[in-house]
């Protein structure tokens, strides 16, 4: 289970930085790259990232469970997660040095990679 973690892992990782430097390319190309949208690119995709390892492992460990304890825990750590995401949406409201918009590209970037692993229908352990 730890390779196929793994593996996905790398897959994930790997597409969310081409997501990514599209993000940053496409703004270039617009004129609106500034320091301000890189730093929100940023953080939001390294809380993608972390947020998506966080499922891997909620869902490793729940496994492992009882049906029931397994609902409990899937849930308390879906809200988990969920509330580092407002979090981070907050913190980027607020901060003037951060592009809200950048932070929500960043943060949807990982669903992005997984979705185009579907659709490109490449195995995510290669």
């Amino acid at each position: 289970m730890k390779d196929y973690t793994g593996n996905l892992m790398r897959n994930v990782i790997k597409r969310v930085v081409v997501i990514i430097f599209l993000a940053l390319v496409t703004t270039f190309a617009f004129g609106k790259l500034t320091r301000e949208m890189v730093l929100g690119l940023l953080f939001g995709s390294i809380v993608s990232i972390l947020n998506f390892r966080l499922l891997a492992l909620s869902v490793t460990k729940a496994l492992e469970m009882s049906p029931g304890k397994a609902q409990i825990y899937a849930s308390s750590r879906y809200l988990l997660r969920m509330t580092i995401i407002g979090a981070v949406v907050f913190v980027s409201i607020k901060a003037p040095y951060i592009n809200t918009i950048g932070t929500l590209i960043g943060l949807i970037s990982a669903k992005l990679a997984v979705l185009q692993m579907g659709i490109g229908g490449k195995n995510i352990m290669e």
